[in-house]
C-alpha cells in the first residue's frame, strides 16, 4: 500500500476518535506495511506506543522520523530527550537500526549556542554517537576560533580526547608547544596524521635554526604535511635528504625537496654523492642520471656508476640501455640477481637466443620477462620450451604465437626471393 491509499485508510476510519490499541490493531493486520506504519504512528499519543511501533517495523527509516516527530520532542528539554532515546535505542540489535535513531534524533538537541560546555556534556552523556556529535560540531566550529589554547584544552580532555573534537580544535591553537604535545599521546597513534595535518600552518618554520627544525620534525615523528612544509626552510643537503626520506610520502617530498638540492650545479661525483646519500631513491637517482649525459660516457664509466651504487636496481634499470657490450649486460642483469626490470630493460639489447633463455631462466621465468623475450627468439622449439616453463601462461603464450607467426612470415619471404 502506497502512503497517500493508507492516508486515506486512516481517514475512513476516523483515527483520531480511536484509542491507541484501535491504531496499534490497525496497523499491526497489514502485516508490518511500512507505509501503514508511517501514517499510523502519527495518531498514537503514548510514547511508550509509538516506540513499540517503531520497533515492530524494525525502525525503517520513515517510520522512525515520523514516530519521532510524533513524540513532540521540540517541546522537550534535552535530558527528556536523552531518556526516550535511550528507551528507543534499548529495542535496536544491529547498527543500521541504532544509525537511524541517532540521526532522527539529532536535529531535535536544543543544542546551546553559547554555552559550549553543556555541548560536552551532552556528547559524553550520547557516548559521542555519531549523528549528535556532527550535529555539536556544527554548533561548535561557530565558537572554537575565539578560544583561548587553554578553553580548547579544556574542551578536549572533557570529551576524553575525542578525534573529531581534537581535529576540530586543534587548528585553532596559538601554540606551538600544545600542538607538539598531543603527538605524545599515544591512544591517538592512529589518527595523529591527519590531526596533525589540520594544524601545520600553526608551526613558525621561518626564524628557527636547522636543528630546531628537526627537532620539531622529530616530535612531529616525520608528519609529511610537517615535512613538506619546513623543507624549504632547509639548507643543508643532508638534512634535506634525511627529511625527505623520512617524511613517509616520498612522492611528496620529492616534489618539494629536488628543486631545493639545486643538482644542475652539481658536477658528475656531487650527483652521484646524492644518489648514494639518498639511498638511490628512484626519483631522485632517475634525476641525478639525467643530468649525467649517460649517451656519452664511456662503458667503463658506466660500469663504475653502477658498481658504485652497489648495483641498485633502479640505477641499473637506467644505466644498462646504454651498454653496447653484451658480456656488460649480462654482467649487470646477473649482480642485480636478475632482478625484473633490468632484465626488461636488458633483454632487447641481446642477440643471441643462448644469452636471451639465460636471463629468462635465471628471472625464473617471470611472465613479465618472458613476454619480452620470447618474441627475440629465432625458433619455434626456443619459443615453445619458453611457453612451457611459464606454465602456458596467457600473455606469454599470446606473445609466443605472435613470434611464431612472425618466423613463419620471415620464411615465406625467404622462399619467395
Amino acid at each position: 500500500m502506497d502512503k497517500k491509499a493508507a492516508t486515506e485508510m486512516f481517514k475512513l476510519f476516523h483515527m483520531n476518535e480511536k484509542t491507541d490499541g484501535q491504531i496499534m490493531a490497525i496497523m499491526k493486520s497489514h502485516q508490518r506495511d511500512k507505509e501503514v506504519y508511517t501514517v499510523g504512528i502519527s495518531f498514537l499519543k503514548s510514547p511508550d506506543n509509538i516506540i513499540t511501533a517503531m520497533r515492530d517495523i524494525y525502525y525503517e527509516e520513515p517510520v522512525c522520523v515520523a514516530g519521532i516527530k510524533a513524540l513532540q520532542l521540540e517541546n522537550k528539554t534535552e535530558n527528556e530527550i536523552l531518556a526516550l532515546m535511550g528507551k528507543v535505542i534499548s529495542g535496536v540489535y544491529n547498527d543500521r537500526q541504532k544509525s537511524v535513531v541517532e540521526k532522527c534524533f539529532a536535529p531535535y538537541f536544543k543544542l546551546n549556542k553559547k554555552k559550549t560546555f553543556q555541548i560536552f556534556n551532552l556528547l559524553k552523556k550520547t557516548n559521542y554517537s555519531y549523528w549528535i556529535s556532527q550535529t555539536s560540531i556544527k554548533v561548535l566550529a561557530k565558537r572554537v576560533n575565539k578560544m583561548s589554547d587553554e578553553e580548547l584544552l579544556a574542551l578536549i580532555e572533557l570529551s576524553d580526547y575525542n578525534k573529531d573534537i581534537i581535529i576540530l580544535c586543534i587548528q585553532y591553537f596559538k601554540s606551538e608547544e600544545e600542538v607538539l604535545k598531543f603527538t605524545e599521546k599515544e591512544s591517538l597513534s592512529d589518527s595523529l596524521d591527519f590531526i596533525l595535518g589540520k594544524a601545520v600552518h600553526i608551526i613558525k618554520w621561518a626564524g628557527k635554526t636547522e636543528n630546531q627544525i628537526l627537532e620539531v620534525l622529530r616530535r612531529a615523528h616525520y608528519q609529511s604535511d610537517f615535512c613538506e612544509a619546513a623543507l624549504p626552510f632547509i639548507e643543508k643537503e643532508e638534512n634535506l635528504l634525511f627529511v625527505m626520506k623520512e617524511g613517509h610520502n616520498y612522492g611528496r617530498m620529492s616534489e618539494v625537496g629536488i628543486p631545493l638540492l639545486q643538482l644542475e650545479l652539481k658536477d658528475y661525483d656531487g650527483l652521484l654523492h646524492v644518489m648514494q646519500e639518498s639511498n638511490y631513491e628512484y626519483l631522485i637517482c632517475s634525476r641525478c642520471l639525467a643530468l649525467m649525459n649517460l649517451p656519452e660516457k664511456e662503458e667503463s664509466v658506466l660500469m663504475n656508476l653502477v658498481k658504485a651504487t652497489e648495483y641498485n636496481k633502479f640505477v641499473c634499470r637506467d644505466v644498462i640501455i646504454f651498454l653496447k657490450s653484451t658480456k656488460f649486460v649480462l654482467d649487470v642483469i646477473t649482480k642485480t640477481n636478475f632482478e625484473k626490470i633490468v632484465c626488461c630493460a636488458g633483454l632487447p639489447l641481446l642477440k643471441l637466443s643462448s644469452d636471451i633463455l639465460f636471463v629468462m631462466s635465471g628471472s625464473e621465468y617471470d611472465s613479465d620477462v618472458c613476454e619480452i623475450g620470447i618474441l627475440l627468439l629465432e625458433t619455434e622449439e626456443a619459443i615453445f620450451y619458453v611457453m612451457q616453463a611459464t606454465k602456458f601462461n596467457t600473455g606469454v603464450c599470446r606473445k609466443g604465437v605472435k613470434a611464431i607467426k612472425a618466423i613463419n612470415s620471415k620464411k615465406k619471404k625467404e622462399l619467395n626471393k
